[in-house]
């Protein structure tokens, strides 16, 4: 006869019911942690585009601002992207920018394209999301700080008097990245 409890259990049924109650608080213990790790990834991943973000916008404003300042004659701003990637209104191709950069973070290259008098002065994302990032912007983007979606980052070529600031060879580059060479 099995050795039993003072309740009349078999000892051996007491130990398996502890063993259950141990391994389901394991379980609950290490789903809570996958959790909390998992939101911690998914913040990191949203800060590396964020910060991806301003990089590829910065371009575009740039390359914006490349195709305004080669300009012979009258300043114009190009009439689509394409125009930022081969510049035909010289005798030679000019490229103010190499490729046609997918927003990352809708993962498209579908940007809003910030318009005035037909022609395009500045981009944005298409995403509603929330950003993470709401200060420590450079002084050309502390508007950031007040958007409520990534749409409110709008990187516009602005003209301006200063031929230091609209040049974009002469820009820093953002957060002290390197730019990789000229666009």
């Amino acid at each position: 006869m099995a050795p039993t409890t003072p309740a009349g259990k078999p000892r051996a049924r007491l130990a398996a019911g502890y063993t259950y109650i141990g391994l389901l608080f394991f379980v609950f213990l290490a789903g809570l942690g996958l959790s909390v790790a998992g939101h911690w990834w998914h913040m990191e991943v949203k800060r590396e585009r964020e910060k991806e973000l301003l990089f590829i916008g910065d371009q575009f404003r740039r390359a914006i601002a490349s195709y305004h300042g080669n300009t012979a004659g009258k300043a114009q701003y190009p009439q689509s992207l394409d125009d930022l990637i081969e510049d035909r209104r010289h005798p030679n191709t000019v490229r103010h920018l190499r490729q046609l950069f997918r927003d990352p973070m809708t993962g498209e290259a579908d940007w809003v394209l910030i318009k005035e008098q037909e022609r395009i002065i500045g981009v944005s994302s298409r995403s509603e999301d929330k950003p993470v990032k709401i200060s420590g912007f450079p002084d050309r983007y502390k508007d950031f700080a007040a958007a409520t979606n990534y749409t409110g980052w709008r990187f516009i070529h602005r003209q301006n008097p200063d031929p230091v600031k609209t040049d974009p060879s002469t820009n820093p580059p953002l957060d002290g990245q390197e730019t990789g060479g000229e666009s």
